[in-house]
């Protein structure tokens, strides 16, 4: 993957995975780099050309998206499925790695690889607040450039603090009878989150941020 995150793709780096989907160790990273040694060709950024999808056409993407239909892209669980079918969702992709929905909604964005981020998705979700209000959505999901970081809108617009939904999905899993195993967070969680999980006997581990 090529991806600068949540940042703007000037930044762009190389994101490699394995087989499983998950991100190499850092042994084999440094194994990586070792080998290279030759001087890589480069250009800048600006003089990069469009991307384009193998077998398609390069798409325009919007800056929010209407998930009308999450058929083949939610959650596996029927109930869940049927949940979020009553709701109006709509999800803000900052024009990097995601795959459009079924429809779109508010102002659109041209997806041409240079405008990753920019004043779109997680680090700037204010289009997303003022249109998850505006059109009386029950919620807003932003996403970064390649759809590692989330930030979420509740129906009046205001952001909601990612240390509260851990606690709201874990206690909703919880009273389901669903919960399997401790929550887990980060070495950044709040140190309140782990005592509000303690408190409803939850266990709470973090994980390091690579």
């Amino acid at each position: 993957m090529i991806s600068a995150s949540h940042n703007p793709y000037e930044d762009n780096g190389i994101k490699f995975f394995d087989a499983t989907g998950s991100k190499l160790s850092d042994e084999t990273e440094a194994r990586i780099e070792a080998l290279l040694d030759g001087p890589a060709l480069t250009r800048e950024s600006v003089k990069l050309g469009p991307r384009h999808a193998r077998g398609q056409v390069a798409r325009r993407l919007p800056g929010v998206l209407r998930l009308d239909d999450s058929e083949g892209h939610g959650p596996e669980r029927p109930q869940d499925r049927d949940r979020l079918r009553a709701r109006r969702i709509l999800q803000g992709g900052a024009t990097g790695a995601h795959r459009p929905g079924c429809g779109d909604h508010s102002d659109r964005l041209l997806a041409n690889g240079k405008n990753i981020n920019l004043r779109c998705g997680s680090t700037a979700p204010e289009l997303l607040q003022l249109t998850v209000s505006g059109v009386q959505a029950d919620v807003g999901i932003a996403l970064d450039g390649d759809g590692d970081r989330l930030v979420m809108v509740d129906h009046l617009g205001r952001l909601v603090d990612g240390d509260r939904l851990l606690y709201v999905i874990a206690l909703d899993r919880q009273e389901q009878g669903e919960l399997r195993g401790p929550v887990v967070g980060t070495v950044m969680s709040n140190l309140g989150l782990e005592q509000a999980l303690k408190g409803r006997g939850i266990d709470f581990l973090r994980a390091a941020v690579r």
